[in-house]
């Protein structure tokens, strides 16, 4: 048990929200005074609690919102934090982006005194995590109206999203609004439900962080946040259930609040339902999922890849519907979306398949209804509900709903009415009673490693301090680099090792079986060639190769004259003095080249001419 200090933290109410830091160092409670507390989680004392003034004199503050908390991204190791002017981390925020370094928001409702006819207004205060000083990261200027649940954050840190409503005469308006942290918290837009068209009260936001895409038509390739809200019920017009609308907002791809104009900027009216809500839906299934706590009773919403803008296609029903408000806690979705946690307005809880059906998994009577949300552990074989009559925790099967075991509060005021939450590990469950006592209910026990294996390894281990004096070997003496790749020549490869090929079909596996070497042929020695002396003969100075010695008959041409063979001369042997004529050297050469006797030319000169008068007589 953690007491706490009622003076202190005050009580804490519908609405307020026990919560961890993303690294589960500090629990952060708010109260319906306006209060916040932060307990140091270790027992290190590191825990503080905040105060917020009123407004004005005569002015009153009141809580009715959780924390929304922003997790950095983790900081490369190697990356040194920047230090500001007073040697503290600097945040960031002067660059003008805001979202960075963690921090977290709550809301409080300024209410003035009665008689004055002035409107309530709201703040949001944000505080760093961790604290580099007692200072608030920012608080934000006067919002109209009454902040309707938990603001919610971006998922870059740069927003925070909000609804909230005036009340005229018994007539609520809803507005939705963005903070910009990077200019303190100033409001960078706003819409209200008139501007879309359905004039009344706005529920408190939910948010889906980084979704595949906006699910909705013209929100395809959109993979920014997108925040949804329902209409409020109980906003004074009498009814619940006939046209009540559901609206959504994602900022555009690329927006710049700096360089973009706000035009760009809208609220969408997704649908219209017979429901009204009081509570902030829940999302996910990768921005598919969009389920409300309804009125009556009942569970209404989106899911299996139904458009937001379409019809509803998720409804349950449950136990306790009389035609009045809608559960006062939203639904929850189990670490893997596909189950719907929820609690009646009659003392059970649900559980549905996440699915367009919504079937029924399983239901839990105890006797008394539920306070907070439920709470599925991180890897969701259980759930975990409180009564709001009796502060009484179970612990529940996930599979069946059965009851694994119950605790009953050792002090403080038996009702619990402010949502709760595990710790990152599921080992131990935070809770709050209306007194402002908190409970920590240890759950389990964290996994230990493994025992270091006893037995000491063969091979030293290496030394992790430096020598003081290291020896420095003499720098080797580069090889000059060839001018080209392809002039490189392979250097031989050390004694013993495998070379790498090349290319792949260079290894081993890829090359085809050697075939086997042939035998070495035995090589008789050469022949002794005689060279012939003198000057050698051209193969135009050869004579015809004798004819053969056997005697072969000729037929005779079919036409033509019968033509007697020239009679073959005797060859001249070649010239060798100066030519008779000039040119006669080139000449002779040339018919030599062609094969045609040089002594034989007279004749064939004549042949020819008696050939031509044969013709001619014939």
């Amino acid at each position: 048990v953690l007491p706490t200090s009622s003076s202190a933290v005050g009580p804490l109410g519908r609405g307020n929200a026990v919560a961890l830091t993303h690294d589960d160092e500090l629990l952060l409670v708010t109260s319906s005074s306006g209060a916040l507390r932060a307990l140091d989680t270790s027992g290190g004392g590191g825990g503080y609690s905040v105060s917020p003034l009123p407004l004005m004199a005569g002015y009153s503050v009141r809580c009715d919102s959780g924390v929304a908390i922003f997790s950095p991204p983790p900081v490369d190791a190697t990356t040194t934090p920047s230090l500001n002017s007073t040697g503290s981390i600097a945040t960031g925020r002067s660059s003008g982006e805001g979202g960075e370094g963690g921090y977290y928001v709550y809301a409080i409702v300024d209410v003035p005194p009665e008689g004055i006819g002035m409107p309530a207004t709201s703040r949001v205060i944000a505080y760093n995590h961790p604290r580099s000083s007692n200072s608030p990261r920012w608080i934000s200027p006067s919002i109209l109206g009454a902040v309707s649940g938990t603001p919610a954050i971006s998922s870059d840190g740069k927003y925070v999203y909000l609804t909230h409503n005036t009340n005229t005469s018994g007539t609520l308006r809803g507005y939705f609004s963005v903070l910009s942290d990077a200019e303190e918290g100033k409001v960078m837009w706003t819409t209200s439900s008139t501007d879309v068209g359905t004039p009344d009260g706005w529920g408190p936001v939910g948010i889906v962080h980084s979704p595949v895409e906006g699910n909705y038509l013209g929100g395809r390739l959109n993979d920014m946040d997108v925040a949804a809200w329902g209409h409020l019920s109980g906003d004074g017009d009498g009814g619940y259930f006939e046209g009540k609308y559901v609206h959504g907002f994602q900022m555009p791809v690329g927006y710049d609040p700096a360089a973009s104009s706000s035009d760009l900027l809208e609220a969408m009216t997704f649908q219209e339902t017979n429901w009204s809500t009081i509570s902030a839906p829940a999302m996910g299934s990768e921005g598919y999922t969009l389920i409300f706590s309804a009125s009556e009773s009942r569970l209404g919403g989106w899911t299996s890849g139904r458009r937001f803008d379409d019809a509803p296609n998720f409804a349950a029903d449950m136990v306790g519907g009389n035609n009045t408000a809608p559960p006062p806690y939203g639904p929850t979705l189990s670490p893997d979306g596909l189950t719907v946690y929820a609690g009646a307005v009659a003392p059970v809880v649900y559980a549905f398949e996440n699915d367009g059906d919504g079937n029924e998994l399983w239901q839990r009577d105890l006797g008394s209804p539920i306070g907070g949300r439920v709470v599925p552990s991180p890897d969701g074989t259980r759930v975990y509900v409180v009564e709001s009559e009796s502060g009484t925790v179970h612990g529940l099967d996930a599979a069946d709903g059965s009851v694994l075991w119950t605790h009953t509060p050792q002090a403080g005021t038996k009702e619990a009415l402010s949502d709760f939450c595990v710790s990152s590990d599921g080992t131990i469950l935070y809770h709050g009673l209306a007194d402002g006592t908190i409970e920590a209910l240890q759950l389990g026990t964290a996994m230990t490693p493994p025992p270091v294996p006893s037995a000491s390894p063969t091979t030293p281990s290496p030394s992790l301090v430096a020598p003081s004096s290291p020896t420095l070997s003499p720098r080797p003496t580069a090889s000059p680099r060839p001018t080209n790749w392809w002039e490189a020549q392979p250097s031989a490869p050390s004694p013993g090792a495998t070379p790498r090929p090349t290319n792949w079909w260079d290894k081993e596996e890829f090359r085809p079986p050697s075939p086997p070497s042939p035998p070495s042929p035995t090589v008789s020695p050469a022949p002794t060639v005689t060279k012939p002396t003198g000057r050698p003969t051209y193969y135009w100075e050869r004579t015809n190769p004798p004819a053969p010695t056997t005697s072969s008959t000729t037929s005779p041409k079919p036409t033509g004259p019968t033509v007697s063979p020239m009679p073959t001369g005797t060859p001249q042997p070649p010239q060798v003095g100066p030519p008779t004529a000039p040119g006669a050297d080139q000449r002779s050469s040339a018919r030599r080249r062609h094969g045609v006797p040089v002594g034989s030319i007279s004749m064939m000169a004549l042949l020819a001419t008696v050939l031509a008068g044969l013709a001619m007589l014939c």
